[in-house]
C-alpha cells in the first residue's frame, strides 16, 4: 500500500510540474479518471516465496525494484575497471578486474562505434532485501544494475595475441559450441625426453607368436611368447613422433566464479587425429622377451631390440582446454540477461539463468554466449603430445596383445644373429582403445570472431 502512495504522490507531483510550466489548466476528479498515463518511475516488490522470488537458497529474500520507464543510449570508454579489490574475497586481487573496456552501439567500424551508442530500455536497480518484515533484523543482502533490454557492443582490450583487457572476472560467461585444429609438437631427436618408449610410463609390451626352426621353449602360440620393453636400456633409442593434425569439437560450455582468469571447457574431443607413420628410422625400443627362446638346447634369445614399421590410426584424444579470459574481447549484448551486482552472499537474482547464482562480492553476468569463432591455432603454434604417451603406449599395449605379431623362422634366425629383430606391422587400428589425454591453453583467438574496432574516432586504439 505504500508503494502505491508513493507512486501516485510521485505522479501527480510530476503532472502537476509539468501542467506549471507548460500553462495547462487543473483537472477535475471526474475529467482526471478519464485519462490515461505513465509514470516515468516504477516500484515493484517480489516477497520472498512468492512467484518470481527463484532466490531458493534464501527464502528470506525479498526483491525491491525501482525501473525506468524509458530509452537510455550510452557510448563510453572506460581505461581500467576495478571492482571488490581485496575485501571478502581476499587480499591481492580484484573481482573485477578490466583495461581499455567499451561499450558503444552493434558496429564493426571505428565511425559505426563512435557515432552510435548502446540502447538500454527500462533500465533499473534492484535490492535484495534480508528479512524484509522484520524492522529489526532487515538488512541490504546486494543490489544490482541492469535493464529490460539492451543492444550494444562491449569490447575489451585488444585482439594482439598476446591476453590483455579482462584480467580477472566474477561472474557468469557462456561460449557458444565451435571446432578447431591444431598441431602437436614432433618429437627432437636430440632431446630423449620427447622421444616415444623413454620413460617408465610409455613402456610398450604385447605377445609374439615365434616360428623358430628346431625351437624347444618360447615359440608358437601355445602358450603365445610375449615382450616388454625396457626405457631404460642403453639400446632403446626411443621413436620420433613427428608432429600430427588434431581436428576437435569444443561444445558450449557455461563458467562462472570469483576472480576468474581463465576459462575451462569441458567436454573437448578429438574428431581426427592425423595416422601415425612409423619407419625402421623411428627408432627402435630394446625389449625383453617372457620366455627365452631356447633352441635345441640353452637359451638362445631372452631379449632383443625391436624396429617396426606401421601405421597406427584411429588415435583419439580428450583436451584439456583452458582459455586465458585475456583472449575474449567481444560480447555482442542483447536482450535483458547482463547485470552488474554486488552482494553479500549468494543470491540467484530475479530473471537470471537457473544456473546463474551470484557470489558475494561484485559480480557481472552476460547471458548471450561468446563466439570464440572457429580455433584454428595459428601458424607455429603447436600443442606438447608427450603428456599422451602413456595412453598411447597402454593402447598400443592392447592393440599388440590382442593381436599377436607373427616373428616368422627368418626373422627369428636373423634376432639370433643380429640382435634386433624388424617388423612391418602394417595399420594399427587404436579406435576401440580409450582416448589420450592431452592439454590445450591459451589460444589466441581469430580476429573475425574477437577481433576488436576502437571505439574511437581517427587512429587511436583507446580514446
Amino acid at each position: 500500500m505504500e508503494f502505491k502512495k508513493l507512486y501516485l504522490a510521485m505522479s501527480f507531483a510530476l503532472l502537476s510540474s509539468y501542467s506549471s510550466a507548460n500553462g495547462l489548466t487543473n483537472l477535475t476528479d471526474k475529467e482526471l479518471s478519464e485519462q490515461t498515463g505513465q509514470a516515468l518511475f516504477n516500484l515493484s516488490y517480489i516477497a520472498p516465496g512468492a512467484s518470481g522470488n527463484t532466490d531458493a537458497n534464501n527464502t528470506g529474500v525479498g526483491f525491491y525494484k525501482l525501473g525506468m520507464e524509458a530509452t537510455v543510449e550510452l557510448n563510453a570508454n572506460i581505461k581500467k575497471l576495478q571492482l571488490g579489490c581485496g575485501g571478502m574475497n581476499g587480499a591481492g586481487g580484484c573481482d573485477i578486474d578490466i583495461d581499455n573496456m567499451s561499450l558503444s552501439g552493434n558496429a564493426d567500424t571505428r565511425e559505426g562505434r563512435a557515432g552510435s551508442s548502446a540502447v538500454l530500455t527500462n533500465p533499473f536497480i534492484q535490492f535484495a532485501i534480508k528479512n524484509p518484515n522484520s524492522a529489526s533484523t532487515r538488512s541490504i543482502a546486494g543490489f544490482r544494475l541492469s535493464a529490460e533490454d539492451i543492444v550494444g557492443l562491449l569490447t575489451f582490450g585488444d585482439n594482439n595475441g598476446t591476453p590483455n583487457g579482462i584480467n580477472s572476472l566474477s561472474g557468469y560467461l557462456k561460449t557458444q559450441a565451435t571446432n578447431g585444429t591444431t598441431y602437436t609438437t614432433a618429437s627432437n631427436p636430440s632431446d630423449k625426453s620427447t622421444l616415444f618408449g623413454t620413460s617408465a610410463s610409455q613402456i610398450v609390451s604385447g605377445l609374439l607368436n615365434i616360428s623358430a626352426p628346431l625351437c624347444t621353449a618360447g615359440c608358437g602360440k601355445n602358450p603365445y611368447n610375449g615382450f616388454s620393453s625396457d626405457p631404460s636400456n642403453s639400446k632403446t633409442t626411443g621413436l620420433v613422433i613427428p608432429s600430427l593434425r588434431a581436428d576437435y569439437n569444443v561444445p558450449a560450455s557455461t563458467v562462472s566464479g570469483n576472480r576468474m582468469k581463465s576459462v575451462v571447457i569441458q567436454g573437448v574431443e578429438t574428431t581426427k587425429i592425423q595416422d601415425m607413420n612409423l619407419t625402421y628410422d623411428s627408432g627402435a625400443l630394446h625389449v625383453n622377451l617372457n620366455t627365452c627362446v631356447s633352441v635345441i638346447a640353452g637359451c638362445w634369445v631372452g631379449d632383443t631390440t625391436f624396429n617396426m614399421q606401421a601405421t597406427i590410426t584411429g588415435v583419439k584424444a580428450k583436451i584439456n582446454f583452458e582459455e586465458n579470459m585475456g583472449y575474449i574481447h567481444k560480447l555482442p549484448l542483447s536482450g535483458g540477461g547482463f547485470y552488474l551486482g554486488l552482494q553479500n552472499q549468494a543470491i540467484h537474482w530475479p530473471g537470471a539463468a537457473s544456473d546463474d547464482i551470484a557470489l558475494p562480492g561484485w559480480w557481472m553476468s552476460f547471458a548471450n554466449p561468446v563466439d570464440l569463432g572457429v580455433l584454428n591455432t595459428p601458424d607455429g603454434y603447436t600443442v606438447d603430445f608427450s603428456s599422451a604417451y602413456p595412453q598411447i603406449a597402454n593402447a598400443l599395449s592392447v592393440a599388440l596383445s590382442q593381436n599377436p605379431t607373427a616373428i616368422s623362422g627368418n626373422e627369428a634366425v636373423g634376432a639370433l644373429l643380429t640382435g634386433g629383430i624388424k617388423k612391418d606391422m602394417g595399420i594399427i587400428d587404436l579406435s576401440s582403445q580409450p582416448p589420450a589425454l592431452i592439454n590445450l591453453t591459451s589460444v589466441p583467438l581469430s580476429n573475425a570472431a574477437q577481433g576488436v574496432t576502437p571505439n574511437c574516432y581517427g587512429s587511436l586504439k583507446f580514446c
